[in-house]
């Protein structure tokens, strides 16, 4: 164990001073206003893994391995998608309502960089996700704003380890807030409107690339989901040398 710990602390230790020497270089989504066209798969939850995630979960936990079939959806009236990446939804309450959208990790695989966005809640639902160095449904890191919080999570394999790091930060409805997500090596951290609220360390390295995911959810049957997330942009992040 006094091994292990070590380690763990010589991690953090390299991984914060790469961390402060970073900074910005290729545009790896076009930048807002150079007319991109990013393509979200989207999702809700007729999605054929929503129903089966409990079981599958389960299944991964115990070592098992999963032969998936996703099922193609179009959005509704009640979600637009632009060709520039914006979106926003109003969807009406329900008993388990996702909006679920990700780009391909085998198109678009990162390692270090910076997310750029524009995020605006407008009725209080449940979760408001951020999805980076996305692998797929069962593996990802996530910051994810629920109930005045903003907490880093990860998802392994199915298994869930929720709340590593938090802090508190309210939306106001209403509200657009500027959004950062930067992670580089072993380190994410998440700015809003310019200021640091949240920086996180996962001395595992369990992700070292993948895309970028946005997840909203509501289980409670009567809070609708009313949000945008718009303006992004996509940055590499590289090591400064001199």
């Amino acid at each position: 164990m006094p091994q292990l710990l070590s380690t763990a602390y010589s991690r953090l230790r390299i991984a914060l001073h790469q961390h402060k020497r970073f900074a910005c270089s290729t545009q790896l989504l076009p930048a807002p206003g150079a007319h991109p066209t990013v393509n979200w798969i989207y999702h809700s939850e007729n999605w054929t893994r929503i129903p089966l995630r409990h079981e599958q979960r389960r299944l991964l936990r115990a070592g098992g391995s999963l032969t998936l079939l996703d099922n193609f959806e179009t959005p509704d009236a009640s979600v637009r998608i632009h060709k520039n990446g914006s979106i926003s939804a109003s969807l009406p309450p329900g008993p388990d309502r996702w909006l679920y959208l990700y780009l391909r990790p085998e198109e678009h695989l990162w390692r270090d960089f910076s997310w750029k966005f524009t995020a605006r809640r407008d009725s209080p639902f449940r979760e408001l996700q951020f999805g980076f160095r996305y692998r797929d449904f069962y593996n990802r890191y996530r910051f994810r704003h629920e109930n005045g919080f903003v907490w880093f999570d990860k998802v392994l394999n199915g298994r869930f380890r929720n709340g590593l790091f938090g802090a508190r930060f309210d939306m106001q409805l209403g509200r657009d807030y500027k959004f950062e997500i930067q992670t580089t090596g072993f380190f994410s951290s998440l700015f809003i409107d310019g200021s640091c609220i949240l920086r996180a360390f996962d001395p595992a390295g369990s992700f070292p690339q993948g895309s970028i995911a946005v997840i909203l959810w509501e289980d409670d049957g009567a809070t609708p989901i009313s949000a945008s997330v718009s303006d992004h942009s996509v940055q590499a992040l590289q090591r400064i040398t001199s």
